[in-house]
């Protein structure tokens, strides 16, 4: 049987994921991309542009020209491709795949919220009562939340990979009474 965890969890699930559809594959690919894109220019160029501003513009002061720079590009870089966004969804409108494009965006969102979720694990992990907490709340007991974690470790295992010191993935039990599910999905269904 569901509880509130369960209710919390679906329907932030099906938030991200009905966002996920009326945005579309391409927006939401975009929105990540810009932010991403944009914070890596903003940080590798944000000093030459700020140097340059100060120059240009003697009145202000250099703390103030380099967050201005950082700014500039994190915004320009946002605006470029979300107009090459709106452009892409333009023309799969015009080749007729705009409903490929809403599964695809729905997929998207699915996936975010569940990475989403990922990295809330990840931080209750770093809370010392997290697990009494988790325990109050229903977690033990909850159909969605081991689903979650079997879901976390993937992400973790990725994640360790690219970010130094994340050695989570066999530690996730501990948020829990529960072990981590097999490895099959499955094979967690056949408990329900």
């Amino acid at each position: 049987r569901m509880n509130s965890l369960d209710i919390f969890l679906l329907i932030f699930i099906a938030y991200f994921t009905i966002r996920g559809v009326f945005r579309g594959l391409i927006k939401e690919l975009i929105i990540v991309l810009a932010l991403i894109l944009g914070y890596y220019l903003a940080m590798s160029f944000y000093e030459p542009l700020g140097k340059w501003l100060i120059l240009n513009f003697k009145s202000l002061p250099q703390t103030g020209s380099q967050i201005l720079a950082f700014v500039l590009i994190f915004v320009f870089v946002n605006i470029v491709l979300r107009i090459i966004g709106s452009f892409l969804e333009k023309l799969i409108k015009l080749v007729f795949l705009s409903s490929l494009n809403r599964l695809g965006g729905a997929l998207f969102g699915l996936l975010k919220s569940l990475f989403f979720l990922s990295i809330i694990v990840f931080i209750l992990r770093l809370i010392p009562y997290s697990p009494k907490f988790l325990q109050k709340i229903g977690a033990g007991q909850s159909l969605i939340w081991p689903f979650i974690i079997y879901f976390s470790t993937y992400v973790f295992q990725i994640l360790s990979a690219v970010v130094p010191g994340m050695n989570a993935p066999d530690q996730l039990h501990k948020l829990i009474n529960i072990s981590l599910p097999d490895a099959s999905v499955f094979q967690i269904l056949k408990k329900y």
